[in-house]
């Protein structure tokens, strides 16, 4: 190609230049709600989101990072430029029954990664110790971690379980997740494991990093802080501005409530839609970045994700309910596969329901001990005591009132969320085609967790 070069091409070559404002990508992305954008982003928005990132979570040139996420999403093409930009050293990943060797081969000292393979990651350590009659043991240990925390603010994670971090390279500084909300819980597991699970959180555009965990060893080894502050995505990068607004038509008020939209102003801010004037006008209200979710900022300028503005369920009695908390505390259930908590119109009444795809392991097991037979009632009757439990410190208005049963797997995002915009309609069970899709998944899901760890590999990200 370079043969065929004239002096002519040479010279017109030589005349372009790239502007900060100029288009450097398209990104098609519909998040959880269907309806494909091309979200337009210039050269500025991934310069400036890259310095920020670095000056916030300080990559360097020693840094090892093994990423596992969709390589079309904005958040791994950001990784890369930032590996890049810090000299570090970078691996992709995307068959997780390739991960383990990976994580041998690199010994990173970052990794990154979605909620839904860190969920998986503790349970398989979990299952793994209980297979190997070492339950009692490993139980033992978190025991012995959390008695050091309360008392003295140490963490004795790294030393109790350093077998696990072995087997996840043995120099890991933190790992990051992305891309959805991490369940708290979840986070405070790792933490117990002297793993620092950091959150992060962003959209497309916004370029696509807003705000992460800052990462701190000494607040980690010798306080409390991340345990207090599991949920957080921490504050606004470098750079960034984050506020709060209104949002009137869900009856949210910032200053009665604490909280509301959040919307993001920068350099990193995307400049519009591909061919949709009208969506960029409603996306781009003032100068600032309507994000559709719901936060709260506290004194520390941290930010506390609670929901997404358009899916909070306004009660006939006035009162709110918000998705994301119900289904961040049904998580906690083994029972549920997949959960998504939805409006229901039931006897002219909004009512508060809930879509469970049930996971049939658990399910037999606990029918098996109480002696019943496998049935739609009888599983039903299980989901029902579980969405009950979980609830119970809520208040009754928030609680489940309508249980609608599914026998294959909800839709998901390429960063594994519920893609509710892709629910359908209606729902079947049927008992045969529940025991078919489960078999399939759980194939998958040994493939895939059995994978990143012996003792277990989290992963992380950003959304």
């Amino acid at each position: 190609m370079a043969a065929q070069a004239t002096d002519a091409s040479r010279a017109a070559l030589a005349e372009r230049q790239v502007a900060p404002d100029d288009l450097a990508s398209i990104v098609f992305t519909s998040g959880t709600t269907g309806g494909m954008k091309g979200v337009m982003l210039t050269h500025r928005n991934f310069t400036s989101n890259v310095e920020s990132v670095r000056r916030t979570i300080q990559f360097d040139d020693k840094d090892r990072i093994v990423l596992v996420l969709p390589l079309h999403h904005a958040f791994p093409f950001i990784v890369f430029l930032i590996a890049f930009a810090a000299g570090g050293e970078l691996t992709f990943e995307n068959d997780l029954l390739r991960v383990r060797d990976r994580l041998k081969e690199t010994k990173p000292t970052v990794f990154l990664g979605v909620p839904a393979l860190f969920e998986q990651v503790y349970r398989t350590i979990v299952r793994r110790a209980e297979a190997e009659g070492r339950l009692e043991m490993f139980e033992r240990g978190l025991r012995l971690v959390d008695v050091a925390k309360r008392r003295t603010g140490v963490n004795l994670g790294r030393l109790i379980f350093r077998e696990v971090h072995q087997q996840l390279g043995g120099h890991l500084r933190f790992v990051l997740s992305g891309g959805a909300a991490i369940n708290p819980e979840v986070a405070r597991n790792f933490f117990r494991l002297g793993l620092p699970l950091l959150q992060g959180w962003g959209l497309t555009e916004a370029g696509p990093v807003v705000a992460a965990q800052r990462w701190n060893p000494r607040k980690f080894f010798f306080s409390n802080y991340y345990e207090e502050h599991a949920g957080s995505v921490g504050p606004a990068l470098e750079g960034v501005e984050v506020k709060l607004i209104d949002v009137p038509e869900k009856e949210i008020y910032v200053h009665l409530h604490g909280e509301g939209e959040l919307v993001v102003r920068g350099p990193n801010v995307f400049a519009g839609y591909w061919q949709a004037p009208e969506e960029t006008s409603a996306a781009l209200a003032g100068g600032w970045l309507r994000t559709g979710d719901l936060g709260r900022i506290d004194r520390e300028e941290n930010i506390w994700i609670t929901g997404r503005s358009k899916y909070v369920i306004v009660l006939d009695s006035g009162e709110k309910v918000v998705p994301d908390e119900l289904e961040e505390r049904f998580a906690g259930s083994d029972l549920f596969q997949d959960v998504c908590v939805v409006s229901r119109r039931s006897r002219n009444k909004t009512q508060v329901g809930a879509i469970v795809y049930p996971n049939l392991e658990q399910a037999q097991r606990r029918l098996q001990e109480r002696g019943e037979a496998m049935s739609e009632a009888a599983v039903r009757k299980l989901v029902q005591e579980d969405l009950e439990a979980f609830a119970r410190e809520l208040a009754p208005y928030k609680r489940v009132s309508e249980v609608v049963l599914t026998d294959t797997p909800l839709p998901k995002t390429a960063l594994l969320k519920v893609a509710r915009g892709q629910l359908p309609e209606s729902y079947s069970f049927d008992l045969k085609r529940w025991e078919e899709t489960s078999q399939q998944a759980a194939l998958l899901n040994r493939d895939g967790t059995e994978a990143p760890t012996d003792n277990h590999a989290p992963q992380a990200g950003q959304g």
